[in-house]
């Protein structure tokens, strides 16, 4: 009997599908493809055993995690070298296998296994799958998603409903899933960062470290209107678009900085806490972000560890430091805080230190309302577990809270002031010095022994009025400084009238009373007057200018002509100083500070009195150069 020739296409297409499923390899490993069969398998001895999608943007294989040690992972394929790889997803990120004879296979009952070496093969991850179909296949598509399929219409298992850190383009998020951090740039073991829905249906970021567990993004102290959330939703759903744009359930939702160009996203919480959106830079060949779920790094819990202080700044960046009396716990890692290094004290034994704009969120066990210092003192003192208390005042009344751990701890703007309980001897040796122990200074990072009570608005008052009195004080100080050089110079001319000066370690010299006399035109050009004497015109100018143009300060024997033809020629070149300046100082000045000090100088030596700036003019002319 004929067959149909319909019969005979039939059987053609089956037998191409047939084919195109069977590995390109004749043996039991499948080299570079961008699907894995049943009894076909990827090995870590080969390095071309991979994965690639069909437009050649991801690929799948081992990648290497340490010494000897691999996880199976997609990665984009444009950064080839191991180590620069941008990991997107990793199965055994937990549980790294052997760099030899490991292997990624599909299993006869359709389970996607991973073996580690050894007799045992013991496996390390799967899928949990089964299926007795004969199509079930491993396949990388164009999207990063790495999909089992099993020849139904929805997948047995894909990555993307198993994310590890990174979020990839219309990657859907959702109650089931989370995105955890990586321990460190080279450890990708899971970290101590999570995002999630939580069980009111509001993402959050989450701190889950080794004492603790809080949660930090939407800030925990704002009411989730208050941030634009809706919550208790009946659908938890979240992704990021290919153009830039987010959008969650809860009502949260933002465009990345770079909205709507094509290019190559991810969305990844970063090893510092931090969720970040990056895209790549093909011009200069590197992923930027393009937002970030929080401004200020020292917001994010358990940057720094317990009893530790988180500060930042443009040009370090975030930094960690312990806390006066404190140390660090391990040296390698700063999530683990630092440890006293003193016996904890007990009431009469201890007093306190004070931190300035410092916040330690957390770990209150009360709060006392419209108290005075000494009361959240004495409250403290009386507690044995208490480790210090948070003084802030709201709508003007005061409070406190009463905390028994130093978790979270970081400077910024923050309106309150903290206090540190420690023993009384080690209080008194921290006068005057700062809280932290860094290598850089923190402004208004000071502390200091608690040597008053709590001061009412008008005692606050009355401290900035003392202030501003003293800082004018110290200014007319600067300006009799001159006065009193001249009353010591001129009170030793009695006895040594004619002796010669003697030069000082540092090159300064003392002036003989027949020198000033000369310098002053016998004291005949007065300038002004002080608390104790009179200041004569001689006390600065011309050695200034004698300082800029290399003229030695000691030929103080140099006629009137001279110091003013060195003044007019000054004056001269005020356009072009470079050719006044001594030349060993050339190349090796701020042009604009100096040309302001030598407009200084030149009005100090101005022939019109009237003309001439005061010396609290100078000083204060002197410290905007």
């Amino acid at each position: 009997m004929a067959v149909p020739f319909h019969f005979h296409v039939l059987v053609l297409v089956l037998t191409i599908s047939t084919l195109s499923q069977i590995p390109i390899s004749s043996s039991s490993s499948s080299s570079c493809t961008s699907f894995l069969t049943r009894g076909s398998s990827l090995s870590v001895d080969n390095d071309d055993d991979i994965l690639v999608s069909p437009d050649g943007i991801f690929t799948a294989g081992f990648h290497q995690v340490g010494e000897n040690a691999y996880g199976f992972a997609v990665w984009f394929s444009e950064q080839p070298a191991s180590r620069s790889r941008t990991v997107v997803w990793m199965a055994n990120r937990d549980a790294p296998v052997n760099g030899k004879h490991s292997t990624l296979f599909i299993s006869e009952d359709g389970n996607l296994v991973l073996t580690d070496a050894g007799d045992n093969r013991n496996v390390i991850w799967s899928t949990q799958t089964k299926s007795t179909s004969s199509l079930v296949q491993l396949q990388l598509h164009n999207t990063g998603n790495l999909v089992l399929h099993g020849g139904e219409e929805n997948p047995l298992w894909q990555s993307f409903d198993h994310p590890t850190d990174t979020l990839l383009p219309n990657q859907l998020f959702t109650k089931k899933t989370q995105l955890v951090s990586s321990r460190s740039f080279t450890n990708y073991s899971s970290g101590f960062y999570k995002l999630f829905f939580d069980n009111d249906s509001i993402l959050r970021l989450l701190y889950d470290g080794v004492e603790t567990t809080t949660v930090f993004w939407p800030h925990p102290s704002l009411r989730t209107w208050e941030v634009g959330r809706f919550q208790y939703m009946d659908i938890r759903r979240a992704s990021l678009d290919s153009d830039g744009e987010f959008n969650s359930s809860d009502g949260f939702s933002f465009r990345s900085s770079d909205f709507g160009m094509r290019t190559q996203r991810i969305m990844k919480i970063d090893i510092d806490g931090n969720l970040r959106v990056y895209s790549f830079d093909e011009r200069r060949l590197r992923w930027e972000v393009q937002w970030q779920a929080l401004s200020h790094p020292c917001q994010i819990h358990g940057a720094c560890g317990p009893n530790s202080l988180c500060s930042y700044s443009p040009d370090f960046g975030r930094t960690c430091a312990c806390l006066r009396g404190y140390k660090k716990l391990d040296s390698q890692d700063w999530s683990y805080g630092c440890e006293p290094e003193f016996q904890l004290c007990t009431q009469d034994g201890c007093d306190f230190i004070e931190l300035r704009h410092v916040e330690f969120y957390g770990y209150d066990i009360r709060l006392i309302i419209n108290c005075t210092l000494d009361a959240c003192k004495k409250d403290c003192l009386k507690d044995d577990t208490c480790r210090g208390f948070q003084l802030g005042w709201r709508n003007d009344i005061p409070y406190c809270f009463i905390k028994t751990s130093l978790h979270n701890g970081y400077q910024m703007g923050v309106d309150a002031l903290m206090y540190i309980k420690l023993p009384k001897r080690l209080v008194s040796s921290f006068t005057q010095k700062t809280i932290i122990q860094s290598s850089f200074i923190c402004p208004d990072a000071v502390l200091s022994p608690i040597m008053r009570t709590y001061k009412t608005k008008h005692d606050m008052n009355s401290k900035l009025l003392e202030f501003v009195l003293v800082f004018g004080c110290m200014l007319g100080f600067i300006e009799i400084v001159c006065v009193v050089m001249f009353l010591y110079c001129s009170s030793k001319h009695l006895s040594a009238t004619e002796k010669t000066y003697f030069p000082a370690a540092t090159e300064f010299r003392k002036f003989t009373y027949n020198e000033l006399k000369k310098a002053s035109r016998n004291f005949s050009e007065e300038i002004g007057r002080g608390g104790a004497s009179i200041v004569y015109k001689g006390s600065y100018g011309v050695v200034i200018l004698e300082m800029i143009t290399g003229r030695s300060p000691k030929s103080m024997n140099e006629n009137d002509e001279i110091k003013r033809a060195l003044i007019d020629r000054v004056r001269d070149k005020i356009q072009g100083f470079d050719e006044i300046v001594d030349p060993w100082i050339r190349d090796q000045f701020n042009e604009t500070v100096m040309e302001n000090l030598v407009k200084i100088a030149l009005q100090c030596v101005e022939e019109d009195r009237e003309a001439r700036p005061s010396m609290r003019q100078v000083v204060d002319m002197l410290l905007h150069v």
